[in-house]
């Protein structure tokens, strides 16, 4: 009777140390994903390349607005300017970056002040990036304009 009732216990024995998993004391550290300045500054070249051909598109687009006057060349004026404030917002936020890179790295530069300066560059980046959200909402090309002047102070 007792080895009937001793291979079934062998087996649950078995079977539960097979599926028990390890259980540590504590987690295993994150990796984190640090950039470095190379990373970051070949980000901020290909967003300037990237405005470069959306600024030459708004030229053309905004001659063609200002010779025409028509509806189709004033979308299109405003598909262009659209395009071209976004990646301009893209380029600065890089170039912010960039900058962020520098100043952690910075060699010589006290805790505080260093401190201070990234806490205000990070309020650039926010800034930016919310700007370049709320081009969209946007309803005329002359809205456009205003938040391009207001984005230049």
């Amino acid at each position: 009777m007792y080895k009937k009732l001793l291979i079934p216990v062998v087996f649950f024995f078995i079977g539960l140390f097979i599926s028990v998993d390890v259980v540590y004391s504590q987690e295993p550290p994150q990796e984190t994903v640090k950039l470095n300045f190379d990373q970051v500054y070949a980000e901020y070249v290909g967003y300037t390349d990237e405005y470069n051909k959306a600024h030459a598109d708004y030229v053309l687009k905004r001659s063609q607005f200002m010779n025409f006057q028509s509806l189709k060349s004033r979308q299109d004026a405003y598909d262009a300017t659209l395009i071209l404030l976004e990646k301009r917002d893209d380029v600065v936020v890089a170039y912010l970056k960039v900058l962020r890179i520098k100043i952690e790295e910075g060699l010589g530069v006290p805790d505080a002040r260093r401190e201070g300066l990234l806490f205000r560059v990070d309020g650039e980046i926010n800034w930016y990036t919310g700007h370049k959200e709320n081009l969209s909402t946007t309803g005329s090309l002359d809205d456009l304009v205003a938040d391009s002047k207001l984005a230049a102070n």
